[in-house]
């Protein structure tokens, strides 16, 4: 849950409109509504739809937010804000709960498809345990599963405390920045292919999925065109009394509509069928990976708050 009243959020008077979309009951009078937020907290939040058991009501303690949210896309800005960058811009230090002093490296893997799309984004931690001893002989190594999971636990605690350090640990940590990243780097490269991989796979069933999906409603759309020609008969000209110019004209009218429908129809049945050739592989390409950027984003590290 966000803390509206974090000095974060509380200096830029701009959030308290996106925080108020995390509140039930909004008043329409804007006088309501500075009281309001006093004696309405946020809801939680959450990425994917709460587990309801069949009968029970949808839980109002919670949004479900996606990724075209204002909060989300106001949160993600603050990362893609800093645009590409072949270095690490922001270093940072932070007392942590731990008794082990730790680093983290945190990159953005971002995959393009035609058109420059944005088709994939993941940031990336790489999660070791810091020393400043003995690098040439032993240059620091990341973190199995275990280790990164405690790691990311830990800097989630220290991010919501914030307590700072002392000059002399700032020092040492900025004396050593350069060598941490040049140790993590190769495994932030190395884990950005793996994932990268899985998510080109992932991205081309989604293509391939979506392309079937199309070709089936097309095929269904000309399916529905060629039933409703075959159920619509030309005028039986022969059942007419054409003994009145009234019948005459009507029949004329009658011959006259069918020929512009089966025009239409015609027309409609070479666009779909011209669809129907090239719009499913187009939507299979929107899948494919055209270009890759890997950006280091910042450098972490976390100190013993008892050091």
């Amino acid at each position: 849950m966000l803390d509206p009243d974090h000095p974060s959020f509380a200096k830029d008077a701009s959030w308290a409109s996106l925080f108020d979309e995390l509140r039930p009951g909004r008043p329409a009078r804007p006088k309501d509504r500075a009281r309001w937020r006093r004696e309405t907290p946020v809801r939680g939040l959450v990425f994917q739809p709460p587990r309801i058991i069949e009968g029970e009501p949808e839980p109002q303690d919670v949004v479900q937010l996606h990724l075209e949210h204002r909060l989300v896309k106001r949160l993600i800005s603050r990362f893609a804000s800093q645009g590409f960058r072949a270095d690490v811009g922001r270093i940072t230090a932070i007392a942590g709960p731990g008794a082990q002093p730790r680093v983290v490296l945190i990159g953005r893997l971002s995959l393009f498809g035609p058109g420059a799309r944005r088709l994939h984004e993941e940031i990336i931690p790489i999660t070791a345990a810091w020393r400043d001893s003995r690098r040439d002989e032993a240059p620091l190594a990341p973190f199995a599963q275990a280790g990164e999971a405690a790691t990311i636990a830990q800097l989630d605690d220290a991010l919501r405390d914030g307590a700072a350090l002392g000059s002399g640990v700032i020092a040492r940590l900025a004396a050593s920045a350069g060598r941490d990243i040049a140790d993590l780097r190769p495994h932030l490269e190395a884990r950005a292919a793996e994932l990268e991989a899985a998510a080109k796979t992932e991205l081309a069933e989604n293509g391939r999925r979506e392309g079937d999906e199309m070709s089936l409603l097309l095929r269904r759309q000309i399916d529905k065109v060629r039933q409703a020609m075959r159920e619509k008969q030309p005028p039986a000209q022969m059942e007419f009394d054409l003994s009145s110019d009234e019948q005459r004209q009507q029949a004329e009218k009658e011959t006259r509509q069918f020929e512009a429908d089966r025009r239409s129809w015609d027309g409609k049945l070479l666009r779909l069928q011209d669809d129907l050739e090239h719009e499913p592989q187009n939507v299979r390409d929107g899948y494919e990976v055209r270009a890759r950027q890997l950006e280091p984003l910042g450098l972490i590290y976390l100190w013993p708050a008892t050091n």
